[in-house]
């Protein structure tokens, strides 16, 4: 019952996170102005995690890297964590390899997510 309970946090805390990492990028690639209210609430919320790897890794002229980066890190933090909350242990080095593919996939699944809500408003 707990672990379904910190199960459910999990899973949205992530998710919400890696959609505003997502919605980051996008407002890069469209040039949005970044003293919009929003814009500033997504930049803020997202910066901490963002600014080291701008110093690492630098964007190109429409993508935005450290970002795309970002949220791929962040999906491999949630597919780990829920592993550990539902088996107990830690993944094996198989399931590791398994873990960076199946975290692109999330990374889509979010930004399918993005593309819902969008037609649907």
């Amino acid at each position: 019952m707990f672990s379904d309970v910190l199960y459910f946090l999990l899973n949205i805390l992530f998710s919400l996170f890696g959609i505003a990492l997502i919605i980051r990028a996008w407002m890069y690639a469209i040039r949005l102005h970044p003293f919009n209210p929003y814009s500033q609430a997504v930049l803020r919320a997202t910066n901490w995690l963002v600014g080291p790897l701008r110093n690492i890794v630098k964007p190109s002229n429409r993508l935005d890297w450290p970002t795309l980066l970002a949220c791929w890190l962040t999906a491999l933090v949630y597919l780990l964590l829920t592993w550990v909350l539902l088996t107990g242990q830690l993944p094996s080095a198989e399931g590791l390899t398994r873990s960076l593919v199946a975290a692109v996939i999330t990374v889509a699944k979010w930004a399918f997510n993005i593309v819902l809500w969008v037609t649907l408003i």
